[in-house]
């Protein structure tokens, strides 16, 4: 059971970055012709299949249609957590571009989940930092699953945000920063996913 559900979300991820992305970022990519072959033969299986009441609830031009966009930002966000070292030109476009906003915040929690001063940050919440400080040796600069500071994912919270907006989440943001670094998170540190 376990390896074909494996299968089905492999095929999912798959159809997800095709329904997403363009021809130009699956060429970017390390692997497109196997990318787009495993696309096709899911795509084949979704339209053999009676039902349409899952994820998947059509194709059209061999592109899966998803019954809600975030379904496949997600899956398109599970790929990158397990890919994006081997796919990192395409993914820096993707991972700063406001139109995959979602996909960057999926991303973000799926490997910053077993991290609680991470998980604080992308939470925006500043109690919660405060009190992961309080812990005694608390290792400030601890990296996520992308080799990621929180300051760095603090830094990349400003991604979607318009700088010319005075907001409140723009305020929380910098104390956030300004917490981080009060508290000896090493601004020096090199994001693996961005650098």
């Amino acid at each position: 059971y376990s390896v074909i559900k494996q299968l089905f979300l492999q095929n999912l991820m798959n159809c997800a970055l095709i329904a997403l992305l363009d021809e130009d970022q699956i060429k970017m990519m390390h692997n497109p012709k196997e990318i787009m072959k495993r696309n096709h033969e899911s795509v084949q299986n979704f339209q053999v299949m009676q039902d349409r009441k899952g994820i998947v609830v059509g194709v059209i031009n061999d592109k899966a249609i998803f019954i809600h966009q975030t379904f496949a930002e997600y899956f398109a966000a599970v790929w990158f957590s397990e890919n994006f070292d081997c796919n990192l030109n395409c993914f820096k476009e993707i991972y700063i571009s406001r139109k995959f906003q979602m996909i960057r915040i999926f991303f973000d929690r799926i490997l910053s989940k077993s991290f609680h001063l991470h998980t604080a940050v992308l939470n925006h919440d500043k109690g919660s930092i405060e009190k992961v400080f309080l812990v005694k040796d608390v290792n400030a600069n601890e990296i996520d699953d992308g080799g990621r500071t929180a300051l760095h994912l603090a830094i990349s919270n400003f991604l979607d945000k318009n700088p010319e907006e005075e907001n409140h989440l723009n305020t929380i943001n910098s104390d956030i920063i300004r917490m981080l670094l009060e508290n000896g998170v090493d601004s020096g540190i090199e994001d693996k996913v961005l650098y």
